[in-house]
Parts: C-alpha cells; sequence; structure tokens
C-alpha cells in the first residue's frame, strides 16, 4: 500500500514498459504503405501535367534563310568553276606619282614639317588641305584618323579635306597601299563618303607618308 502512494506521489518514478515487437511491425507497415500510395499519386499527377501541355515542334537549329546566307558563297563558287567565270580581283594599279619631299621633322603624334615656301609642288589632279585654326598661327596636321566601329572590333581609316579629282585620288591610294580591284563594288575595301575617303583597316601610318611624300 505504501509503494503505491508512493508512485502516485512521484509520477517520474513510474518505468514505462517497452513497446511490444508486434505493434513496431504493424507500425512500419503502415508507413511502407502509406508511402507507396504518395508516390503512386505523385507519378499520376505528374502524367497528368504531360497529357495537358501542347505538343512542341521540333525546329532545325539554323532557319532556311541562315542556311542559304551560310552557303551561299559556297554554291557561288561551285557555278562559277562549271560556267568558267573569274572572280578574283584585279592586281592594284601601278603608282603614277612618286614622292618627292621628305620632311626634316616628323612627330610622334603624326605632325610633319610641311614644305617650305620655295618648294614647286607637281601639278596633282587633287589635294589634300590641312587642319585649320591652330593656336599661335601653327601648321596643322594632316587629316588621316583611325575610327573605331562595333565596339572596336571594326578599325576604318578616314582621310578627310579630300578636294579634286577624288577617283585619281582613290586609285593612286589603291597604288600605294596594295589594295586589289575586286570585281563586285560591294567587297572595295576603299570607300568614298562626302568629302571623305574610308579604308578599311588601320593604314593611317602608310597613308600619311605617303600624303607627306607627296609635299601635302
Amino acid at each position: 500500500m505504501f509503494s503505491t502512494l508512493n508512485r502516485l506521489a512521484r509520477p517520474w518514478a513510474i518505468t514505462l514498459a517497452p513497446p511490444r515487437p508486434s505493434s513496431i511491425v504493424v507500425g512500419t507497415s503502415v508507413l511502407l504503405e502509406q508511402q507507396r500510395i504518395i508516390i503512386s499519386w505523385a507519378a499520376s499527377l505528374q502524367q497528368q501535367q504531360q497529357q495537358q501541355q501542347p505538343q512542341q515542334l521540333c525546329r532545325w537549329v539554323h532557319s532556311k534563310r541562315q542556311i542559304y546566307k551560310r552557303f551561299k558563297g559556297f554554291r557561288r563558287k561551285v557555278l562559277d568553276a562549271r560556267l568558267g567565270i573569274d572572280r578574283s580581283p584585279r592586281p592594284p594599279p601601278a603608282v603614277e606619282f612618286p614622292p618627292v619631299y621628305t620632311p626634316d621633322k616628323v612627330l610622334s603624334h603624326g605632325w610633319s614639317l610641311p614644305p617650305p615656301p620655295e618648294f614647286e609642288r607637281p601639278a596633282y589632279p587633287f589635294q589634300i588641305l590641312r587642319t585649320r585654326n591652330k593656336p599661335h598661327g601653327a601648321v596643322g596636321f594632316l587629316p588621316v584618323y583611325t575610327k573605331y566601329r562595333n565596339d572596336g572590333t571594326k578599325i576604318i581609316t578616314r582621310i578627310r579635306k579630300v578636294r579634286g579629282d577624288q577617283e585619281r585620288f582613290v586609285q593612286e591610294l589603291r597604288a600605294v597601299l596594295k589594295i586589289p580591284i575586286p570585281k563586285n563594288p560591294k567587297e572595295d575595301t576603299i570607300r568614298i563618303r562626302a568629302g571623305t575617303i574610308e579604308v578599311k583597316g588601320h593604314r593611317v601610318k602608310e597613308v600619311r607618308d605617303w600624303l607627306i611624300g607627296l609635299g601635302f
């Protein structure tokens, strides 16, 4: 009797009996059954979602227009070979006006001393004017510049202030830079744009040395 009263007064002293093995087996089987039901339900739900989605049509990586542009040059070469058409560029013309002047001073940034007043320049069909409005009446630069396009991936040499016969100027420029004459004008690397001559590539030093040698 006293032992029973002591247990009621101290509930933490009561020891729980371990679970029976049969109850553990029953609980494990119930969990496995629930897991199987959840997996089957998720699989059926995924299958329903796939059936509800519209069917997507597969396409090629390149469209017909892209394929045509990629193989346009190749097909043209094959057709030219069959028909015997030669589209190779013609060699550049010969130099018509040789250099006649050598300056005494050429600075690193491109400025050069112009010819003296007593220098007799040959009569060229074209003319290049130097830049003006310099402080203290100083002599300007030759108008040859570098222009960067397409975030610096394309370099163009620009020649401004070209007066006279621009066609003869381009012909002589082509001879000096040894640029061939293409059969297709669209493939030419020299263009005339409103008094400005543009040459593809970084050719500033070559063009400037050529103009200095002509006496400009």
